[in-house]
């Protein structure tokens, strides 16, 4: 997990435009965690092999103090371009632990063979097992 961290926050570089552009806080977890608010965190297709990781670091931060609440809480969480954003350390203890605590997270993929390629054969089934999974051919 520290290994993950420190690779996810070197985006965060004080020297770099997206560095600066987060000196300052907008928002507490407490406030994301009201059942009232929504956050987004996009970032451009071209940024996602640098940036994905952050994304990663914030749903996991996400799922912890999700997991630390007293009370349940209504929370939906999508994690939109999940291949992209590549592996989440704690994201099996997130969906075997939050539905328990009130919180859904939708995961959308491309194919399942990339839930496959970034968490493995028994991880992955873990997942599909834990979910509830619909498959779209395209036309």
């Amino acid at each position: 997990m520290r290994d993950y961290a420190q690779d996810a926050t070197q985006v965060f570089d004080g020297n770099t435009d997206f560095g600066r552009s987060l000196t300052g806080n907008d928002f507490s977890m407490d406030e994301v965690l009201n059942g009232k608010t929504m956050l987004s965190t996009i970032i451009p297709e071209d940024k996602l092999d640098t940036h994905g990781k952050t994304i990663g670091l914030i749903a996991s931060i996400l799922f912890e103090k999700i997991a630390a609440s007293p009370k349940p809480l209504r929370i939906m969480m999508v994690l939109e371009e999940m291949g992209n954003i590549g592996v989440i350390p704690n994201l099996t203890k997130a969906f075997s632990l939050l539905p328990g605590k009130g919180c859904r997270c939708w995961m959308i993929l491309q194919s399942r063979h990339q839930l496959i390629e970034l968490y493995g054969t028994n991880i992955s089934k873990l997942i599909e097992d834990q979910s509830s999974m619909e498959h779209k051919k395209r036309r």
